[in-house]
């Protein structure tokens, strides 16, 4: 082996070393080092879709857009999303406790959606981008973003398990933040 081909083997593996150690998230607002977060155990959780964009409509062209039916789908997958989150976060086996009283404030705002769609032969992925606020008293104390996509495939063909996947994706990444929040 060359020199040149082994540096850029070297090269090639510590860039792929570096994107799996890189975190999912983008940090918007950091109270720390140390976070404000270290020592806290429990978090009230509320999910919210506060100006939500679906594929670069607001929520009102994309849904107005729609029949009857495919709106109320949409409602539903909202809701199932929402589900997703929660039930994600409840049911972790960490030392974290989420539910409706907490001594921090947890802001889930789904702020994007893209559906995606898979016809077989063609398909884009369902993508969501959420912004997570950890508040206490009103003040924030460290704001995340969160980008998750979910590829479609046989056994993720219809948009809204995509989009409950994403939740879920994102609410995991919502504990490991908190998981090094802590360290």
């Amino acid at each position: 082996m060359s020199a040149r081909a082994f540096l850029r083997l070297a090269l090639g593996l510590c860039a792929a070393f570096l994107l799996a150690c890189a975190n999912p998230w983008k940090v918007l607002h950091s109270s720390g080092p140390p976070s404000a977060l270290k020592g806290v155990t429990t978090f009230k959780v509320t999910v919210d879709y506060e100006g939500l964009m679906i594929g670069g409509k607001s929520e009102a062209e994309y849904v107005g857009g729609k029949d009857a039916d495919t709106a109320a789908s949409f409602a539903g997958d909202k809701k199932g999303m929402q589900e997703a989150f929660l039930a994600t976060l409840v049911s972790n086996k960490s030392d974290f406790a989420f539910g409706d009283t907490g001594q921090v404030d947890v802001r889930i705002n789904v702020r994007f959606i893209e559906p995606g769609f898979y016809v077989g032969v063609a398909k884009m992925p369902t993508s969501l981008i959420t912004d997570v606020t950890f508040s206490k008293d009103g003040q924030v104390l460290d704001q995340i973003e969160i980008p998750t996509a979910q590829d479609p495939d046989m056994l993720h063909a219809s948009s809204g398990g995509r989009m409950r996947d994403c939740a879920v994706i994102a609410a995991n990444d919502v504990l490991l933040f908190l998981k090094k929040a802590n360290k």
